[in-house]
């Protein structure tokens, strides 16, 4: 199996997100920090009256994350490339997707 050094290994740190337990993959789905999830639930959905917690299954589901950071991001001492989002796989960042991996590797 491939071992990355370990200089650039990160973590591990924890992801969130709001979802059903049986629907709790990370495949297209946004997470991002507690404190994030947390305003999400309070700023976005609360005074849309969608409810935080729709169906009694769901729930804020934890992910503990560990990553090794591409060595062309670790050059300019950061451990997290730029944010990029993503809809059904494909990445609709403000900046050109295809320029930025290939300047910083796949972060």
């Amino acid at each position: 199996p491939y071992a990355p050094d370990s200089s650039r290994l990160v973590g591990p740190f924890y992801m969130y997100r709001v979802a059903d337990p049986a629907h709790a993959d990370l495949a297209s789905i946004n997470t991002g920090n507690l404190a994030g999830v947390m305003w999400y639930l309070s700023n976005i959905l609360a005074p849309r009256g969608v409810p935080a917690v729709g169906a009694p299954d769901e729930r804020i589901i934890r992910f503990q994350v560990s990553y090794a950071v591409p060595e062309q991001v670790l050059n300019l001492g950061m451990h997290f490339g730029v944010r990029m989002a993503y809809d059904d796989g494909v990445c609709q960042g403000p900046v050109n997707c295809t320029t930025s991996y290939q300047t910083y590797g796949d972060f």
